[in-house]
């Protein structure tokens, strides 16, 4: 049989020492498999150790050894230990090394074991030597997956942060643009609205016009209507014309303005006499034809001036020359105008066929005398 001294230190997860904890090791045969050979409980160093026997003559072979913890279940806690052996004293050194006993809780967790001397120029890793070459690179290597997990951390999280401004920043600008639709939409209500009110507006507007324009219309059918039955000579019409002329000359006198040569130009249907003449409304001009004559007045207004009163003298049946110097004689002025014939058949070419104000009615001096003269007919 051979002598087995051996010993390990067992921390927990986060590097304090575990006291009190009872670890048995146990020894691997091909008759019963794993058996326990001897039982220690750690100290306040987490520390433990013990000496056994392996039961086994003859043996050529170091035993495979493990530790196990007695109160979980057997949960293995070390195996593959560093084995000396000492030929002199026939004895076998399992040292196991720090092991790190992990709570249940946290079996799914990836630990590491920090190799450390136990009065030894190696160190082991859960009990398994290793290398001074392999725990440099063992080292190396886990700085550098530290290193490198740091930095993916860093690095995640400096870009969730960017991820989390940028969507701060979308918010705002959506929420800016969201406030800007709304105020346009406000607005384009407010000119949809003022262009319904104007709309309604045109609209009772024309209404309106449309109603004048019946209004007017009929308006002038009656006064067609009663002008197509009625007869008026033509000199009461190159009258009543020249009348006008002359009140809007002396309205214009009190503006400083005068009317120049005005012409007026009709067409009626005139008598068998020659001297009445009527003007037909819409439907007659339907069946009258081309028996409609023109008439053509012309009038000349002079400048009015107040003097005192004289007596008109009578220029019908005279020519323009004549009765000119016939109302100068007076103080009076000639208004000549010039018509067609028939307005008084008894006069010849070039004489006065009528004249307004009438002979024997009194005037002011310096007032015209309108009077028409028969025109040429060649």
């Amino acid at each position: 049989m051979t002598a087995i001294s051996w010993f390990a230190r067992i921390v927990t997860s986060d590097g304090n020492p575990l006291i009190g904890q009872i670890v048995q090791l146990q020894l691997f045969d091909m008759k019963s498999g794993w058996r326990s050979i001897a039982d220690a409980t750690t100290a306040s160093d987490g520390s433990v150790k013990g000496r056994a026997d392996d039961g086994m003559a003859d043996a050529k072979l170091a035993p495979m050894l493990r530790l196990v913890d007695v109160e979980a279940a057997s949960a293995v806690l070390g195996g593959v230990p560093q084995l000396t052996a000492s030929a002199n004293e026939g004895t076998l050194t399992a040292d196991f090394g720090e092991i790190v006993r992990i709570e249940q809780q946290a079996h799914f967790q990836l630990g590491r074991v920090a190799p450390k001397r136990l009065g030894r120029d190696t160190a082991t890793i859960g009990g398994v030597a290793i290398p001074a070459a392999a725990r440099v690179a063992v080292g190396a290597r886990l700085a550098g997956v530290d290193g490198d997990t740091v930095g993916a951390a860093t690095a995640a999280t400096a870009a969730t942060r960017i991820d989390a401004d940028a969507l701060v920043t979308r918010a705002t600008v959506a929420e800016r643009l969201a406030t800007e639709r709304e105020r346009d939409l406000a607005a384009l209500r407010g000119e949809r609205d003022d262009v319904i009110a104007r709309l309604a507006d045109s609209e009772n507007q024309l209404a309106a016009l449309r109603a004048a324009a019946a209004a007017g219309a009929a308006g002038k059918s009656t006064d067609t209507i009663g002008l197509a039955s009625s007869v008026i000579s033509i000199g009461d019409f190159a009258t009543q014309v020249g009348r006008e002329i002359d009140g809007a000359q002396i309205a214009l006198r009190t503006r400083g303005f005068s009317l120049g040569t005005i012409s007026v130009n009709a067409r009626a249907l005139v008598d068998q006499g020659g001297k009445g003449i009527t003007f037909p409304g819409q439907e007659d001009l339907k069946t009258v034809g081309g028996g409609l004559t023109d008439i053509g007045l012309q009038f000349n207004p002079s400048p009015v001036t107040e003097t005192s009163g004289v007596q008109i003298p009578d220029i019908r049946q005279l020519t323009e020359s004549a009765a000119r110097r016939v109302l100068a004689s007076v103080g009076l002025a000639l208004d000549a105008h010039h018509g067609p014939p028939q307005i008084n058949p008894d006069c010849a070419e070039g004489q006065a066929m009528l004249q307004a104000p009438k002979a024997g009615d009194s005037a002011a001096r310096g007032s015209t005398v309108m009077a028409i003269f028969a025109r040429s007919t060649t």
